[in-house]
C-alpha cells in the first residue's frame, strides 16, 4: 500500500460518537503466542462518511516482556497506552474477552460475530453452559411454585435475580454457525 493511501486512512476515530451503532465484529482468538483481536466494524451512515474500524487487542500478562523482545514489538507501550489489553495469567483469559465483547455489545449495536473456530468454541460453549443454567433455574423456580405462598414469593426473587444477571445474556444470545454468530435483541 502507498504510504499516501495508508495516511489518508489515519484519521481518528472517536469511539463515543459511535455509541449506539450498528456495526459487525471480527473475532480471531490466540491463547500464548499470538494476540487475540476484535474488529469492530462500523458501516457508513451518510454519503461520503468512510468505514470505521475500532478494535480491541489482549494477550496474556505474564509473557508480555518476553513477547516485546521475542517480537521486537513494543507491546508494553501498547498496554501502557491502552491499545493493548494484557489479561492476568499466561494464556489469554477467555472469559475476560467474552466479557469485553458482551460490554461492547450494550454500547454498540453488533448485528453479528465472525470468528476464526479455533478457539471461538470455548466462548461460544461458554454462552451455552450460561443458558442451560438459566433454564434450569426457570425450572426449578417452577417446582417451588407448587409449594404455599412463601414458597411461591421466594420462587419469584429467585427468577427475578435470576432473569436480572441474565438479562444482557438474553437479549444478545448467539446463534451459532459455521463461522459466525448473530445477537439476538
Amino acid at each position: 500500500i502507498p504510504m499516501e493511501v495508508w495516511a489518508d486512512g489515519a484519521e481518528a476515530i472517536d469511539a463515543e460518537a459511535l455509541r449506539g451503532r450498528r456495526c459487525f465484529a471480527g473475532l480471531d482468538l490466540a491463547r500464548i503466542n499470538d494476540l487475540s483481536s476484535l474488529a469492530l466494524l462500523f458501516p457508513p451512515v451518510s454519503d461520503g462518511e468512510r468505514w470505521k474500524v475500532l478494535w480491541r487487542h489482549w494477550c496474556p500478562a505474564d509473557n508480555i516482556e518476553e513477547r516485546s523482545r521475542r517480537d521486537r514489538a513494543p507491546y508494553l507501550v501498547w498496554r501502557d497506552q491502552g491499545h493493548l489489553i494484557a489479561t492476568d495469567g499466561n494464556t489469554t483469559d477467555f472469559k475476560f474477552v467474552e466479557a469485553e465483547i458482551l460490554n461492547l455489545a450494550t454500547i454498540y449495536d453488533i448485528q453479528e460475530l465472525a470468528f476464526d473456530r479455533t478457539f471461538a468454541g470455548e466462548i461460544v460453549r461458554g454462552r451455552q453452559r450460561v443458558e442451560q443454567k438459566r433454564e434450569t433455574a426457570v425450572e426449578d423456580a417452577v417446582e417451588d411454585e407448587e409449594g404455599d405462598a412463601h414458597e411461591q414469593t421466594v420462587a419469584a426473587r429467585a427468577r427475578t435475580a435470576w432473569r436480572s444477571t441474565c438479562e444482557e445474556y438474553e437479549k444478545r444470545q448467539w446463534r451459532k454457525s459455521s463461522r459466525r454468530c448473530r445477537f439476538r435483541h
